[in-house]
């Protein structure tokens, strides 16, 4: 999911953001304090205030600070 200059996955582990530097991205940060509301097969979309969790079930608006 891309916001911005960032881009967000979700693991199994929580989220992940990737960063441009220079002409590579990298890892620059996890929050592994959402790994209970996303997993590897959640899908990611940009919202006020956070990022929409979709999965099979429901939607969930993940914030982070």
């Amino acid at each position: 999911c891309a916001v911005g200059r960032s881009l967000f996955t979700a693991t199994d582990d929580g989220l992940v953001r990737y960063d441009l530097d220079g002409a590579a991205i990298v890892k620059t940060r996890e929050f592994p304090d959402t790994a209970p509301f996303v997993d590897a097969g959640c899908r990611l979309l940009p919202g006020p205030g956070g990022l929409h969790v979709v999965d099979d079930r429901e939607v969930r608006l993940v914030t982070m600070a």
